[in-house]
């Protein structure tokens, strides 16, 4: 149900134990939270984190095969964990003791060498990972066959020296498009959820706060959205656009800096609104199928359309989904780590990024060019007019 929904009531009648015993140690579900991190959770966080740090430093067959079987099982406590972690920055008590999980875990040591500097970034980055798939699995089911295909390439980038990688002068700018509000109440209601979301949470985005910045009254919003999370599902698609990443972008997304701009875009302090909405919106869908349904199609769109979109082999088809799935994860991922640390922005991300580049190009995707090439002829509403939307995730 996430964080968000969690109340000492549900918590004491799913133990079997009256109100009152609930709230005789707990003097509300913050403290509960603290006590659930403080006894349980932070240890999870602990082995994701040395798993990610494990298979960075010494990416043997057994750490990497180690470091994915976290998502093949995509266990509730670990999910529980992350969830804990990235509301923490809003909850000042569970602040006060996640506080000390960062600083030893996700933070740089100051006496780090240019070679675990990299292996670290690497590590932080796997982190980044981890988090979103464990929450979007568990979700939408885990993806086995992606996990045993993703085993290889990802061996093999933490393989990679990093001294045959260096850090680039300035990685290819991903700045999103700036955000254009209309005058139309639609846009205003949509570009006000954005702002209350991105900035408060879900929980704490009030239809009565929504209405107030869209210069609105919350009747208004009830005329045109049945609910509140049908008016951040309708955000969501509208503010994060029609797809993460445009076709555009996209078709240059393996050239040198493409991926490291990627991921520096996301830990940057000029994406912090957007990367906190998309964060609140996926911590929402826990306990709105409305919600998990608008991400679901979103997230999957270029996924499911571009492969069919391009005329390549079956294997090639598969590593286009592939390597789409991975780029969002890492991509966002990083966003996420941005918001739990300010740190997450000065780390060297090609150290990931270029690996991964000169792996897909060279033994999963050899044929990129004529790929490339032909996702540039792919206009966004006539793929999907002929392609077809991705699928609703189960139930």
């Amino acid at each position: 149900m996430g964080v968000d929904h969690l109340s000492l009531r549900e918590v004491s009648k799913r133990a079997g134990l009256t109100h009152g015993a609930a709230y005789a140690r707990f003097e509300d579900v913050n403290e509960l939270l603290v006590d659930l991190w403080t006894s349980t959770l932070r240890t999870r966080a602990v082995v994701i984190c040395d798993l990610a740090l494990v298979a960075a430093e010494k990416p043997g067959d057994e750490n990497v095969k180690a470091a994915l079987s976290l998502l093949r099982k995509c266990e509730p406590l670990d999910v529980a964990a992350i969830h804990v972690l990235l509301v923490a920055r809003r909850i000042a008590p569970l602040l006060e003791e996640v506080e000390p999980f960062i600083t030893n875990f996700l933070e740089p040591d100051k006496d780090l060498t240019e070679s675990s500097g990299a292996h670290f970034t690497r590590s932080m980055v796997l982190f980044g990972f981890f988090m979103v798939r464990l929450l979007i699995d568990f979700q939408y089911s885990p993806k086995g066959d992606y996990y045993d295909a993703l085993e290889n390439l990802l061996r093999e980038l933490l393989l990679v020296n990093p001294e045959e990688v260096h850090r680039l002068a300035s990685p290819q700018s991903h700045d999103r498009p700036t955000l254009e509000v209309s005058d139309d109440l639609n846009s205003q209601l949509e570009f006000a959820t954005f702002k209350s979301v991105g900035t408060s949470g879900y929980a704490q985005a009030t239809v009565s706060r929504i209405a107030r910045l869209a210069n609105s009254s919350p009747g208004a919003i009830y005329k045109t959205h049945i609910s509140k999370e049908g008016l951040l599902a309708d955000s969501f698609v509208s503010i994060i656009g029609a797809r993460w990443i445009a076709a555009s972008t996209f078709s240059g997304v393996l050239d040198e800096g493409s991926i490291a701009g990627l991921l520096e875009f996301e830990a940057s302090a000029r994406n912090e609104l957007r990367r906190n909405f998309i964060l609140e919106s996926m911590l929402a869908a826990a306990y709105s199928q409305r919600i998990r349904v608008a991400i679901f199609r979103q997230i999957n769109d270029l996924e499911v359309l571009l492969p069919g979109a391009v005329e390549v082999d079956v294997s090639q088809k598969l590593w286009i989904a592939y390597m789409l799935r991975t780029l969002y994860s890492v991509s966002v991922g990083v966003g996420w780590l941005a918001t739990i640390t300010d740190t997450a922005k000065d780390h060297d991300f090609n150290q990931f990024a270029e690996p991964l580049r000169r792996i897909l190009r060279r033994d999963y995707l050899p044929d990129w060019d004529s790929i490339s090439n032909s996702v540039l002829d792919i206009e966004p509403s006539d793929s999907r007019r002929q392609f077809g939307a991705a699928s609703d995730p189960p139930e």
